[in-house]
């Protein structure tokens, strides 16, 4: 029997500043995916700051406000992801203001925060796509490269382990990487390519946090392709629900040119 637990969650954050990324872990306290959404809320504010109206005197258009859901897109994250981390997204400062979806599956859930009046909107990039893994996403969208997303052995440790596993500098083996759930295991080739980059890291936190970013930092790429192809069109990608609604817009769009 098993049972999942969050353990660690990353996000790639791009504005006009250019792109950074947070990361959050059990290392950080047990309240870590607060903080990770505190910290979110503070990127949505200077998202929101980027996109003000600008005068001409280069200062904020006060008659024309801006104010929209800042999207926080994960990766098949609609059911796994959002079932760990949604009895955090009621609290204090911030509550879920729209759910839609099913118990087992959010297609999209938005968050109020109560003193900064700012809202983030949670959805699936998969919602956009037809079903497939990241490594091909980033591949088919993105700048044409599949080998720049990590592994993990996930099945290498438990909730009574975590620590002591992770905390330790030598890398993972090979067995370690065998997956009971998934029935597969690592190819030697993939191993040497987790072993040159494991050398970079001084223990296996340092290894998790490295592979946690990656798999968000790869997502820049082809999720901007995706809003471009929409926005060819005047479509704005996440004012819809899937792609087969921004589809139909678009069929509208150039039925009416």
């Amino acid at each position: 029997m098993y049972e999942l637990f969050p353990l660690s969650v990353a996000s790639t954050i791009r504005n006009k500043q250019g792109i950074k990324k947070i990361f959050f872990s059990q290392q950080d306290g047990d309240d870590f995916i607060v903080q990770w959404l505190n910290q979110l809320f503070k990127e949505a504010e200077q998202v929101n700051a980027d996109n003000q109206y600008i005068t001409e005197a280069c200062t904020i258009d006060e008659s024309i406000p801006y104010s929209m859901e800042v999207p926080i897109v994960g990766f098949n994250s609609s059911r796994f992801d959002i079932s760990l981390i949604i009895s955090q997204m009621q609290c204090k400062d911030w509550t879920i203001s729209n759910y839609i979806g099913s118990p087992s599956q959010a297609k999209q859930v938005i968050v109020h925060h109560k003193k900064l009046n700012l809202k983030v909107k949670f959805v699936d990039m998969l919602t956009y796509l037809q079903p497939m893994e990241l490594r091909q996403a980033a591949k088919d969208f993105g700048d044409g490269y599949d080998d720049k997303k990590g592994l993990f052995p996930y099945e290498a440790f438990n909730t009574d382990n975590v620590n002591e596993v992770l905390s330790k500098s030598e890398p993972f083996t090979m067995e370690d990487f065998n997956s009971s759930l998934k029935k597969t295991k690592i190819s030697e080739k993939d191993y040497q390519i987790y072993l040159e980059d494991a050398k970079r890291f001084k223990n296996r936190w340092d290894y998790l946090q490295y592979y946690n970013e990656q798999d968000t930092y790869i997502m820049i790429k082809p999720l901007m392709t995706l809003i471009s192809l929409q926005f060819k069109y005047k479509i704005d990608m996440f004012s819809f629900m899937s792609m087969a609604a921004c589809s139909n817009a678009i069929k509208y769009a150039k039925a009416y040119e």
